[in-house]
């Protein structure tokens, strides 16, 4: 899925032997890596794992030097929007995706692009 790039990352998370979730982190440029993938079943939300699993993809993204976290999320995904608008993530573009790609559904989707910056690792 990710190539295999320094600083690039792919999580699971599992309880009981059954994977409820995934979190990748993307080396994009020097400075920027981009959180992908994040998903976890919907069993299991509302009890800071989301949290934890962004938590751990920062402080990742931060011990391999990087600066800054991107990432993406469709606006039909409120929950999403919601998580990422109250994680300290910075809106800074919206598109509408007309043609399908490996980060969008298209059809005309809204996509909300986020950023934010990482303090340097202790």
């Amino acid at each position: 899925m990710y190539p295999q790039s320094e600083g690039s990352a792919l999580w699971v998370v599992k309880q009981a032997d059954k994977i409820i979730g995934t979190f990748g982190a993307q080396r994009v440029t020097d400075t920027d890596s981009e959180l992908r993938r994040m998903y976890l079943d919907s069993q299991f939300r509302g009890q800071g794992l989301s949290r934890r699993m962004l938590t751990h993809a920062e402080e990742h993204a931060r011990q391999q030097g990087f600066h800054r976290m991107i990432l993406s999320t469709a606006e039909l995904q409120a929950a999403a929007v919601k998580f990422y608008d109250n994680s300290g993530y910075e809106l800074t573009e919206i598109e509408t995706a007309g043609a399908m790609s490996n980060k969008t559904v298209g059809n005309n989707v809204r996509r909300r692009h986020y950023q934010k910056t990482l303090n340097p690792a202790d």
